[in-house]
């Protein structure tokens, strides 16, 4: 059917968050912890969302100094939001939707918000579809390294 979307290819995180070797990254719950993404879940937005910030850097530029800017990237740097695929927990939510905000399947704290029509991100790039978790509402858990193993002093 032309305009559904099958929730069953949706992303599907690890079973066990701890056992999640090779994910890079994890995103948990600020308020509960529960897993909702991983790295290999992230999209990198400035890599393949475009849009009309290339517009409206252009008209800016013309306007204040009657010149046309540089093909230099002005937005470098991190963000304030995470743009995920879509993910199994996010199925009840965003089918059947346009669009609305994402909850924590586990508490219920509000993450962020969904557009399948797109969103611009804040470096003003147009990202479609959106799927827009705001990095306050989460923790990001970065992999450790190699154990090292542990070795008592000789007595």
């Amino acid at each position: 059917e032309e305009g559904w979307v099958d929730p069953d290819t949706f992303a599907v995180l690890p079973e066990d968050g701890l056992n999640s070797q090779g994910q890079g990254a994890l995103y948990r719950c600020r308020k509960c912890r529960k897993l909702l993404a991983t790295s290999r879940h992230a999209l990198p937005v400035d890599q393949v969302a475009v849009g009309h910030s290339l517009f409206r850097r252009h008209y800016r530029a013309y306007q204040t100094t009657g010149q046309q800017p540089s093909d230099k990237s002005g937005d470098e740097g991190g963000g304030t939001s995470l743009f995920l695929e879509p993910i199994a927990w996010m199925a009840d939510a965003v089918v059947g939707a346009v669009q609305g905000k994402l909850y924590c399947p586990a508490c219920n704290a509000r993450l962020g918000s969904f557009n399948w029509a797109g969103i611009t991100s804040e470096h003003g790039l147009w990202v479609t579809p959106a799927f827009q978790v705001h990095l306050s509402k989460v923790d990001v858990v970065q992999p450790a390294g190699p154990a090292l193993p542990i070795q008592r002093p000789k007595r």
